[in-house]
């Protein structure tokens, strides 16, 4: 029994190390520091482990019964800042881990925790970085991170269903470059193991934030060093994220080299972006970067409004973090398997998500998948993987899944080819000695999109991975398809079709297909409270007499403009019915969006359009306040400069469907009342 009141490896006869000769055969993964030499080092000071203990440890099942936190005894060899190893005996006691959920915007379902270091400030270091700083400067820094590394995966495995979540990890950069890293990143599958989760559940988080004392990110060679550590940790199934984007200035060079499977966006970002259009300007260009340098998701992290959340989806973010779903705990069995608020807001925000599941299903083809891992926990070899592609000849490749089936990647069957019709290929393909016949060596990363992804952003997603040969599609996270190259470019060639066949060419907004369509699924939707809008000019046909087309054109084109500058500001969708009348339609999902504030934006267009087309008439008419025409009789008569009037027509939940036809019965009667009114106005409640 140690200090920290647990037992030691030597004491865990029945532990899995005893039982499993690999796992004893490997140095310990917390190694005893004694004066300046590790035992783990052979005696150059050097850190090695043979290929065939390797293939060993990869090999080796789960072990579901997970083993107490290892020992571990701190001798620091450099004092510094923090000093003797009894301190950090203790401070390794004290500190403890909080988790907070990472959670999936489309479904709400918790897919990963973030483990956040907790007790350092009582422990008397100013910040967490300061902690890390002391053990550097001690020159315990791997002693102590792999000790709390234990302690994080101590928390995580207390949460029911962790073995179908991530746990997010953040580790020091200086860590990234050592030699030390690279020997224990062989070693480190094993030891997660020991605790029954596997090497693609555990994320390992770089931070460009908080990197004083050395320039790791700044360098080349440290560049080049965190990019060879990632690639052992790729190669071993651990997955990476990049923390604090946009908090430092290394950021995009670490993109660039890391390629990360997580990229996340940094608060500052996300505080308010629902209202900053710079920010959101931020947030979308590196939503569409990440998408374009093969990331899979992009985390919004401190997400605590509903308005943040909206505009995070808005902007394309794949995952939230933050108060709004849930402050951090200790108590792991505080953590949910899913938040009922994110589903509950993402049901109000998929106005078009029906027709776009339409053209993806349509397109979708289901290939079976294979799972990175068998039944006991063992890697599958290359003979499975060429039955399935015997079972199913007509295909070109694999999706490879991981044991929570979210794709890892795919293999393609031509990857394969080079050695299938050469002499001898099979064989040293089937040689488990040989690199060639390591599995993860054939998978191929390619994008993933979640099925309910707007089509618009399928595309691009496509358009930046052209030779990629198609994209893997999820629901939830969860493998559901591919869409082949073929398959892309006949999506986008039907969804071009559609819109060309339906956008006004003068403004470029939906017509009346698509008004119809939205009109149509809010009067069959039973949970909210719908707002129509109905626009149409005043005194339009003596305008167009007087100042000819164009100056129309000009004035719809205005208008037009400014029903866009508003579905810009507040989530609403608008249309062109043709010629001088418009559409826009509310969805009253949000604690925002009242009747009230639906009336005060239509008569707010309105005014804003009598204000700015008044630029439009001549010096005398503006001065005058009329223009001197012809009625319909022909008898000369003078008309007021431009104006519009509104029709409002709400539909409350629970009402029945009502037939289209007799919507847009009502909302020309009510336009007919507000053109006769003197406030131009016309609301009521079906």
């Amino acid at each position: 029994m140690n200090s920290f009141g647990v037992v030691t490896p030597s004491a865990q006869s029945g532990s899995s190390a005893a039982r499993d000769p690999a796992l004893s055969a490997i140095p310990p993964v917390l190694p005893v520091i004694s004066g300046s030499k590790r035992i783990s080092d052979d005696q150059d000071g050097n850190c090695s482990i043979s290929p065939t203990l390797r293939e060993r440890v990869r090999e080796r099942p789960p072990d579901f019964d997970p083993p107490p936190i290892p020992a571990v005894e701190i001798k620091a060899r450099q004092p510094g800042s923090f000093g003797t190893a009894s301190r950090w005996q203790i401070a390794l006691e004290q500190l403890d881990y909080a988790l907070q959920p990472i959670v999936n915007i489309h479904t709400g379902a918790c897919d990963g925790c973030e483990a956040l270091l907790r007790n350092s400030a009582e422990l008397g270091f100013a910040s967490i970085p300061a902690l890390f700083n002391a053990a550097h400067d001690d020159g315990v820094l791997l002693e102590v991170d792999l000790a709390l590394r234990a302690k994080a995966i101590h928390k995580f495995i207390e949460i029911p269903f962790h073995h179908q979540i991530m746990l997010f990890y953040n580790i020091d950069n200086r860590l990234l470059s050592s030699a030390a890293t690279a020997h224990h990143s062989l070693v480190l599958p094993a030891f997660i193991r020991r605790f029954g989760i596997h090497p693609h559940q555990f994320v390992y988080e770089i931070s460009e934030r908080h990197d004083e004392n050395i320039q790791i990110l700044h360098d080349c060679q440290g560049l080049a060093n965190i990019k060879d550590t990632l690639g052992v940790f790729r190669n071993e199934l651990f997955r990476y994220a990049i923390d604090d984007f946009g908090a430092g200035f290394s950021g995009l060079q670490l993109l660039y080299h890391a390629a990360p499977d997580f990229l996340k966006i940094d608060r500052f970002f996300i505080a308010g972006m629902a209202s900053d259009q710079r920010k959101q300007l931020f947030v979308s260009a590196t939503v569409k970067m990440a998408r374009g340098l093969g990331n899979n998701a992009v985390i919004a992290e401190g997400v605590e409004t509903i308005e943040e959340f909206f505009a995070c989806n808005q902007m394309g973010c794949d995952y939230v973090q933050g108060y709004l779903v849930q402050r951090p705990t200790t108590i792991s069995g505080e953590i949910k398997e899913s938040y009922p608020l994110i589903s509950e807001l993402q049901n109000r925000n998929r106005r078009h998500e029906s027709h776009d599941l339409e053209h993806i299903h349509r397109q979708l083809k289901k290939i079976s998948p294979i799972t990175f891992y068998n039944g006991d926990g063992s890697m599958i070899d290359i003979d499975q993987v060429f039955e399935v592609f015997r079972r199913s000849p007509g295909i070109s490749l694999v999706p490879v899944l991981n044991r929570n089936q979210e794709p890892i990647g795919v293999i393609w069957e031509k990857d394969l080819k080079e050695y299938v019709y050469s002499p001898f290929g099979r064989e040293i393909l089937r040689n488990r000695a040989s690199a060639a016949s390591h599995v993860p060596r054939f998978i191929t990363r390619i994008p993933t999109v979640e099925i309910r992804t707007r089509v618009e952003h399928v595309l691009e997603v496509f358009s930046q991975h052209q030779n990629s040969g198609g994209a893997l599609i999820t629901e939830g996270g969860k493998y559901q398809g591919f869409l082949s190259t073929e398959a892309l470019l006949q999506l986008l060639f039907v969804k071009n079709v559609e819109e060309a066949r339906d956008q006004n060419p003068l403004t470029k907004l939906p017509g009346n297909f698509l008004i119809n369509r939205y009109v149509a699924e809010g009067n069959r939707d039973p949970n909210f409270t719908y707002v129509y809008g109905y626009f149409d000019f005043d005194n339009f046909k003596p305008f167009n007499d007087t100042y000819g087309l164009r100056s129309g054109d000009r004035a719809i084109i205005m208008f037009a403009e400014i029903l866009k500058e508003t579905s810009n500001r507040i989530r609403c969708f608008i249309g062109h019915v043709g010629g001088d009348d418009f559409f826009i339609g509310f969805k009253l999902d949000d604690d925002q969006l009242t009747l009230q504030l639906c009336r005060d934006l239509i008569s707010d267009l309105c005014r804003r359009f009598a204000s700015d087309v008044v630029s439009v008439y001549n010096a005398a008419d503006r001065k005058n306040g009329y223009i001197s025409s012809y009625d319909r009789a022909g008898k000369p008569q003078r008309f007021p400069l431009l104006t519009v009037s509104a029709a409002m027509l709400s539909r409350p939940p629970g009402t029945h469907a009502h037939p289209l036809d007799e919507t847009f019965k009502v909302l020309a009667e009510l336009k007919k009342q507000a053109k006769s009114s003197g406030e131009k106005f016309a609301a009521f409640e079906l």
